[in-house]
């Protein structure tokens, strides 16, 4: 009697937890591909953050300022399918045409989505500095038209074959993560499909060091203050109202190493330092409303700087010697000294100082440090 009540009892569970999985499995898989919460700055300047999981390319902040008889964006998304998604959004909150889009730099998740906007807002202009329309002219053509799909199917591979082993990376996947694995390759499914027949909408206009851009009482300042997460970051400033838009010269909560970490990364992070801002609006992650976190990137890039120098000038040339000294703990170590930076260490990918190491060693020797003052 109890064996028979136990058995039922268990078969009844198993059934419950099957359902709930399948329930929750194709909830997932029928959620739209591209989610963006929209967060509100100031009056008349929102944020649309993208919601992503740990197994999706990620796509970027798209900002949105909206003028008296118009709207300037900033960024545009991974593909098109992003870019329409921003633009539902964007209707939410007014019914004014988007006549400027500004492109900060030629990562593909900032400016493929050009397209969309091009055939929703005809006679809408994209701008981006000159630097960076050589960039996305090169480097983002290249990604658009052959390296995304191939680092994409790439992932779907390897997704598919976790499915399977219901581990990933050596490690076994709950219930819970594989529904989220599945849902992440389905989705990346969907933007390879959308990748290959990708159409590229390249800026229209640029400028060399500053433009600006007049919307009735609002000035909008278009900043290029040098080599940074690319060679072409564009700044987006509005004095008035002490927004700074920084593309991914900002990424929160852990800086991005984008290939480009060097001593001209700090020197145009500190110029940023000295805008008068009171919201920051990053690439990617939480808006910011005191300089406290670009602070810390500016000490953190200092340290890193610093002691890859130090271990040049106490005889240590070889790239792989400066790495075993310069590690992600010993600058970690010296940052936790200041009670206001400890907060932000803990969530520093422990990849970024390795990265950094990887692409900034060879100009420190070169003697780019002897110009560095901390």
């Amino acid at each position: 009697m109890v064996a028979t009540y136990l058995s039922v009892h268990q078969s009844m569970s198993k059934c419950i937890l099957i359902s709930l999985l399948l329930f929750f499995t194709f909830k997932s898989l029928s959620q739209p591909r591209y989610i963006y919460e929209s967060e509100k700055v100031i009056e008349g300047i929102y944020v649309l953050k993208p919601v992503i999981s740990d197994y999706r390319w990620v796509t970027c902040n798209i900002v949105v300022i909206i003028n008296d008889d118009d709207v300037v964006v900033v960024d545009s998304g991974l593909l098109p399918a992003a870019g329409d998604v921003a633009i539902k959004e964007i209707k939410k909150l007014t019914d004014k045409p988007v006549r400027y889009l500004i492109n900060t730099h030629w990562h593909g998740d900032h400016w493929q989505g050009n397209g969309s906007f091009a055939k929703a807002y005809p006679g809408v202009e994209f701008i981006t500095t000159a630097e960076n329309f050589k960039m996305i002219s090169r480097n983002g053509m290249v990604w658009a038209q052959q390296l995304y799909a191939r680092y994409l199917n790439f992932y779907v591979n390897k997704y598919s074959e976790a499915i399977k082993t219901k581990s990933l990376d050596d490690k076994a996947l709950s219930d819970s993560e594989l529904v989220e694995l599945e849902q992440g390759l389905n989705q990346l499914r969907m933007d390879l499909e959308e990748m290959k027949t990708l159409k590229p909408q390249l800026p229209t206009v640029t400028y060399s060091d500053q433009m600006t851009l007049r919307e009735g009482d609002r000035e909008i300042q278009l900043l290029y203050l040098g080599i940074g997460n690319t060679p072409g970051d564009a700044v987006i400033y509005l004095p008035n109202e002490k927004v700074l838009i920084p593309g991914d010269l900002i990424v929160y909560p852990s800086p991005f190493e984008s290939g480009m970490f060097s001593p001209e990364w700090l020197q145009t992070s500190q110029k940023l330092a000295a805008i008068d801002y009171q919201y920051l609006i990053p690439g990617h992650g939480e808006v910011q409303k005191d300089h406290q976190y670009l602070d810390f990137l500016n000490a953190l890039f200092a340290e890193i700087i610093q002691q890859t120098s130090n271990a040049y000038v106490n005889g240590t040339s070889q790239a792989e010697d400066i790495k075993a000294k310069v590690t992600h703990q010993s600058v970690v170590d010296v940052m936790n000294q200041n009670p206001d930076f400890a907060k932000f260490t803990q969530n520093l990918d422990p990849g970024f100082v390795p990265s950094a190491l990887d692409t900034s060693i060879r100009r420190i020797i070169q003697g780019k440090q002897l110009d560095f003052k901390k």
